[in-house]
C-alpha cells in the first residue's frame, strides 16, 4: 500500500465517522498532506490529478482558503475559467482580503476577457500587497489588452524589480512594446523570456511574429 492509497483510507474513515471539525488537528493534518500532494502534482504537470486530489483535502477540510486558491489557479491552466471564478468566490467568501484569491479571479476575467473587472481584483490584491508581483504583472496584462500599453509596462516595470525573472512579466512587456512598434525592446524582453521558458508557446508565437515584422521592414 503506497502513501496516497493509505491517505485515502483515512480520508474515507473521517468521512463515515462525520469527523471534519477543522479544530481536530488529525483532519488538519490530512488536510494539509493532500494539499501537498496537489501542489507538487501540479507542478509536476499533472493538472487532472491535482484537481481530484485538492477535491480530497477539500472534503476533509472545505473552508481551508489555501486549498481553494490553489484548485482554482489548476482550474485556471486547465481553462476551466468559468469553474475557477466559482471556487475563488468560496476563498473570497472565508477570506475576503485574501490576496491569491483575489489575483487568481482576476486572472481568470483576463481569461474570459473581462479586463476592466479584472483589473478591480488585481487592484484589491495590490492595496493588501502593493508588491504582490503577480498582481502587477496580470494588471499590465489587462492594460496591455485594453490598449493602455505604456502604463501597461509601468507595471511589468514594477513586477520586474520585485523578481527580474518572472517570465509573464518579460513576456507581457515584450508584447506591450510590440504593441507600440519598439520590434527592437520587445525583441529583446521576449527572448529574455524564452531563455527562461523555452516550451512557452505564447512566447514562440510572438517571436514567430517579430521576426515577420523584422522582414517585411
Amino acid at each position: 500500500m503506497n502513501k496516497i492509497e493509505l491517505f485515502c483510507i483515512l480520508t474515507s474513515l473521517l468521512i463515515i465517522f462525520g469527523i471534519s471539525n477543522q479544530e481536530n488537528h488529525i483532519v488538519i493534518a490530512l488536510g494539509n498532506v493532500w494539499s501537498k500532494i496537489g501542489n507538487d502534482l501540479k507542478e509536476q504537470g499533472n493538472l487532472t490529478g491535482a484537481i481530484a486530489v485538492y477535491n480530497k483535502a477539500l472534503m476533509i477540510e472545505p473552508k481551508n482558503k489555501e486549498i481553494l486558491a490553489n484548485k482554482g489557479d489548476t482550474l485556471n491552466l486547465l481553462g476551466n475559467h468559468t469553474g475557477a471564478l466559482s471556487v475563488y468566490d468560496k476563498a473570497l467568501r472565508i477570506d475576503p482580503s485574501y490576496v491569491n484569491a483575489l489575483d487568481g479571479k482576476g486572472w481568470a476575467l483576463n481569461e474570459l476577457g473581462n479586463y476592466t473587472q479584472a483589473i478591480t481584483y488585481f487592484d484589491k490584491a495590490l492595496q493588501i500587497d502593493p508588491t504582490y508581483k503577480w498582481s502587477l504583472s496580470n494588471k499590465g496584462w489587462a492594460l496591455n489588452e485594453l490598449g493602455n500599453y505604456t502604463q501597461a509596462i509601468t507595471y511589468f516595470d514594477k513586477a520586474l524589480r520585485i523578481d527580474p525573472k518572472l517570465v509573464d512579466a518579460l513576456n507581457f512587456k515584450g508584447q506591450a512594446l510590440f504593441n507600440i512598434g519598439n520590434y527592437t525592446g520587445a525583441n529583446y524582453y521576449l527572448n529574455k523570456a524564452f531563455k527562461i521558458d523555452p516550451e512557452n508557446k505564447l512566447l514562440k508565437t510572438y517571436l514567430q511574429k517579430l521576426v515577420l515584422k523584422e522582414n517585411n521592414k
